[in-house]
């Protein structure tokens, strides 16, 4: 099952109108923040910052990325983000990103073909959608086997089912050849259970 969502038409600039579609009130259910020291949210430029998850209870989180580059930046060909869910058990990712420069700026990708809890010759792996222009903000939920990504607030959507054979428990997130005054701030949280006592 999916998050409850809101959802609403908005002019997505480059398209016309398109239905978007958020997490509805996801912070009721939010609890404390998971990344290094506590941290509210981290400035991530062109390094990695990895986020331990194994002492999250539910196996639930919510991240949120709010992106900033500059007017008339020159972003290179290979400036991206990319989100890396990792086993320690087992080393299996499930892999997520924005490709912000090159010809395929825009493009936001999921690949979960790293996950070996699951092969089928007809199980699509890797989806992407591309031209939709480049984010400025990415939010998603990882809850066992349910990842969910929202590009620009819900602008573009993804829900996917995953199958890891071992618990995904460290979050990576790393960004590459930003611009000079470019800042990527994230923040990731854990969410409480919603079968646990309140």
């Amino acid at each position: 099952m999916a998050t409850p969502r809101l959802h609403h038409v908005t002019n997505a600039t480059r398209i016309g109108y398109v239905l978007k579609s958020e997490p509805y009130q996801i912070e009721t259910v939010r609890n404390s923040s998971l990344l290094p020291d506590g941290a509210e949210s981290a400035s991530i430029v062109n390094t990695t910052v990895e986020i331990d998850l194994s002492n999250n209870l539910s196996g639930a989180v919510y991240f949120a990325l709010n992106i900033t580059i500059p007017d008339g930046a020159n972003v290179s060909e290979t400036a991206a983000i990319t989100l890396t869910m990792r086993s320690s058990a087992s080393n299996e990712t499930l892999l997520a990103g924005h490709i912000l420069g090159g010809s395929n700026a825009g493009t936001t990708w999921v690949d979960r073909g790293k996950l070996t809890g699951f092969e089928h010759p007809l199980f699509t792996d890797k989806f992407s959608v591309a031209n939709a222009g480049n984010a400025e903000s990415l939010s998603g939920i990882f809850d066992r086997s349910l990842f969910e990504i929202f590009v620009n607030g819900g602008e573009f959507q993804s829900t996917s089912t995953v199958f890891p054979s071992e618990t995904l428990d460290t979050l990576e997130v790393t960004t590459t050849d930003l611009p000079e005054g470019a800042d990527v701030s994230a923040a990731v949280w854990g969410l409480r259970s919603t079968w646990a006592q309140q």
